[in-house]
């Protein structure tokens, strides 16, 4: 066990074993590529988006003093204790999971095959499934190398005056775990692992934002599905709440004048899409899942075009595929989060491979640290499994 995380009293926490699963070839291909993003005018998702030379409305960024690197983190701590504490302590919780961990251990072992048929033709995948069944993510030995990576880009931005907060996306196994098996108790928590390892990042001093319980307050709230039923990306609920939950935490870096805020405007509109899970089912099953309409929550300026990022923000969203979710449409997280603040955000994205999104802030980004003022570190959850484990690579030295 690495020294770091021998000194963290993390052990306190430490919860009876259960159900673990290993790992076989998760969406092979289908969340590929390097994309930086800083625009939405583009055609397809997919191509290389450039950044916008056109600076949104007001550039209040450059009035923004840089805050105190210090942050109390005890509010953080205490929601996840508390979370703890209503489960009835990790033994309990793990306990309380036993049925579920079963049913859906044994759906991810008669198949080979990537998406999983759950209840009410909700489809999972076989990734997704194995990362919830995972028995700790600070424990095993080489998802530790998840946490140390996140600790030292956490000290290498901080050498820079440039905080870092970490995001983890709730997989849909987390948010619709009873379409998984009925054997799921009441009280929908599924991770107590991620608990954990949360808990251990906030005792050596790195933010993080917990979205699985707000996903799951909000699920209820909508006809539409925060996860459609075929894809494995967030629809436009899930990132409006995701934004709404994330941009309290990036206040401090506002400046004070509010006449300067751009109001950004909402509007709605709708997709027609195919399910991103449909190509991984058998043939005969792909007819079950046509093409559908989702919702998308467009953010517009307030002369209703389509709300732009910025090349040079403060605040920075790094990430993989989820922070491009709807770009196209002006609809995706860093646009949510802009109208939040009220100013243009920036976002760098690279596709398909979460683990390493941050470096490209420190490699290919690095002229433009010293406008930065906090990276928003955006990853799917099942980035920190075990499946994961070999994407995740120290930083290198900054120039």
């Amino acid at each position: 066990m690495p020294r770091i995380l021998a000194s963290i009293g993390t052990l306190r926490r430490a919860f009876a074993p259960a159900l673990s699963a290993g790992g076989l070839a998760y969406l092979a291909g289908l969340l590929v590529g390097v994309v930086p993003i800083c625009s939405a005018a583009q055609s397809n998702e997919t191509s290389a988006l450039a950044f916008s030379n056109d600076p949104t409305p007001l550039e209040m960024h450059q009035e923004i003093e840089r805050p105190s690197r210090f942050l109390d983190l005890s509010a953080a701590k205490d929601r996840l204790d508390a979370q703890v504490s209503r489960m009835g302590g990790y033994p309990a919780w793990t306990a309380s999971l036993s049925s579920w961990r079963e049913e859906a251990g044994q759906l991810i072992s008669l198949e080979d095959q990537i998406a999983i048929v759950g209840l009410d033709k909700h489809l999972f995948t076989r990734g997704g499934v194995e990362y919830v069944l995972d028995d700790s993510l600070v424990y095993m030995p080489t998802a530790e190398r998840a946490f140390d990576v996140i600790c030292a880009f956490h000290k290498l931005l901080q050498s820079r005056g440039v905080d870092l907060i970490l995001v983890p996306v709730p997989s849909r196994e987390e948010v619709y775990p009873d379409k998984l098996s009925a054997a799921c108790p009441s009280h929908l928590m599924v991770s107590p692992q991620s608990t954990q390892f949360l808990q251990a990042l906030l005792d050596v001093d790195v933010e993080v934002v917990d979205l699985r319980e707000a996903f799951l307050d909000e699920r209820e709230k909508h006809d539409e599905l925060l996860y459609p039923i075929a894809e494995i990306h967030w629809g436009t609920y899930g990132i409006r709440r995701a934004a709404a939950e994330i941009a309290p935490r990036l206040q401090r870096y506002t400046s004070t004048s509010s006449e300067k805020r751009v109001v950004y405007l909402e509007k709605l509109t709708r997709i027609t899409r195919e399910g991103a899970l449909v190509p991984y089912l058998p043939a005969e099953a792909k007819a079950e899942y046509p093409a559908a309409e989702w919702d998308v929550i467009q953010v517009l300026n307030p002369d209703e075009s389509q709300y732009q990022d910025t090349e040079q923000s403060p605040v920075v969203v790094v990430g993989d595929s989820f922070t491009m979710r709807y770009i196209n449409q002006a609809g995706h997280l860093s646009a949510h989060i802009a109208k939040e603040l009220g100013f243009p955000v920036s976002t760098l994205s690279k596709k398909g491979d979460g683990p390493q999104s941050l470096r490209m802030l420190t490699v290919k980004d690095p002229k433009n640290l010293a406008s930065r003022r906090v990276a928003v570190w955006v990853i799917s959850s099942i980035c920190l499994g075990d499946r994961y484990a070999d994407q995740w690579h120290m930083p290198r030295p900054l120039p």
